[in-house]
């Protein structure tokens, strides 16, 4: 009879440790990012190849973004103008979504000017009011190839 109360017992316990932590996981403010290039037709079109930097809240709570960049090897942050409709700062509530976009060819001449060429690796993030920072994958940038291309 005791083993059938000690096995009870263990799978409560089990069971409520994995609501709680299921729980937690919900309250916790995530977001997933991404850094691609892609093609507009809302710019002109020496300009409609773009760097896209994109969000969506995959939590429950709302995340206040304050600001966005994009973050070189070396941590140095790289500011730009966004060009898309998304003004900042934004709120996301529960699966909503940012994306902010800015021409390559004018980020690839920006980092050609200061010095940078060949291939570099770019690392895109949103930050919050708290200044908690959500990164991207990294991506393989070829400036020359932008710049000439």
């Amino acid at each position: 009879m005791i083993d059938v109360v000690v096995i009870v017992a263990a799978y409560g316990a089990i069971l409520s440790s994995i609501v709680f932590f299921y729980q937690l996981k919900e309250n916790i403010r995530r977001m997933k990012v991404n850094l691609s290039a892609g093609v507009t037709n809302a710019l002109p079109q020496e300009e409609a190849s773009i760097l896209i930097l994109s969000g969506v809240n995959l939590g429950k709570r709302s995340i206040s973004l304050s600001a966005y960049a994009l973050e070189l090897s070396n941590k140095e942050g790289i500011y730009f103008v966004n060009r898309s409709p998304d003004i900042f700062p934004i709120i996301l509530n529960d699966g909503e979504s940012v994306s902010v976009w800015a021409p390559i060819k004018g980020v690839a001449s920006f980092l050609h000017e200061k010095g940078y060429d060949g291939e570099i690796k770019l690392i895109g993030y949103f930050k919050d009011v708290s200044d908690k920072k959500y990164y991207s994958k990294k991506l393989k940038f070829p400036i020359d190839e932008w710049i000439d291309g």
